[in-house]
C-alpha cells in the first residue's frame, strides 16, 4: 500500500480508491444512509462511487478499516462515516485539525452544508472553526445549514499564538 498522505496516531489518510468504497458501504452509518437517501435523494452506492470522480477525495483509515471518506470539491468539504467512527471518535476529533489544515492547502475558504438534523456534525464543524452563515431550504423541503471556514493561520484551535503563555 502507498504511504499515507497524512497520519495522526493510528489514523491515516489515503487517496480514495475503489477498494475503499465497498468496505465503507457495508458499514456506513445509519445517519449517512438516511442523509444520502432523504436529503440528497440518491442511491447510496451510486453516490459513493461518484465521490471517486472528485480529484480531492480521500479515505480515513485505521489499520485496514475505512472509518470515513472525505474530500473537497470547488471549496466544498464533505465527509461520510462508518458505523465504527463512534468507537474511534476521540482519535478522529484529535486528528481533525490536521485534516482541515490538509484541505486548507487547496483553498483559502472551505464550506459545507450540513443537514439541520445532524447535530453531531454541526458541533464537530463548530469545534473546527467553521461558522454557520445561513440556512438553506432545498426543493425537497429539507433544510441544511451552510458553514464556512477561512484559512486563519494564527487563529486555529491548535495554533501556537492561541496557547496561554507560561511564566
Amino acid at each position: 500500500m502507498a504511504n499515507p498522505l497524512l497520519k495522526h496516531d493510528k489514523l491515516q489518510l489515503y487517496k480514495l480508491h475503489y477498494r475503499h468504497i465497498l468496505p465503507l458501504y457495508e458499514n456506513l452509518s445509519a445517519e449517512n444512509i438516511r442523509e444520502i437517501t432523504v436529503l440528497y435523494e440518491q442511491d447510496v452506492l451510486d453516490a459513493m462511487i461518484d465521490m471517486l470522480d472528485h480529484e480531492c477525495s480521500h479515505a480515513v483509515t485505521l489499520g485496514d478499516e475505512v472509518l470515513a471518506i472525505s474530500g473537497l470539491r470547488d471549496g466544498q468539504f464533505w465527509i461520510i462515516f462508518s458505523k465504527k467512527i463512534k468507537k474511534h471518535w476521540r482519535s478522529f476529533v484529535k486528528a481533525s485539525p490536521k485534516l482541515m489544515d490538509f484541505y486548507q492547502q487547496f483553498t483559502d475558504n472551505l464550506w459545507c452544508e450540513v443537514w439541520d438534523q445532524n447535530l453531531f456534525s454541526q458541533n464537530w464543524l463548530l469545534h473546527l472553526g467553521f461558522d454557520p452563515s445561513c440556512v438553506i431550504k432545498y426543493k425537497n423541503g429539507q433544510t441544511v445549514i451552510h458553514f464556512v471556514r477561512g484559512n486563519y493561520a494564527h487563529d486555529r484551535v491548535d495554533s501556537a499564538p492561541s496557547r496561554p503563555v507560561m511564566h
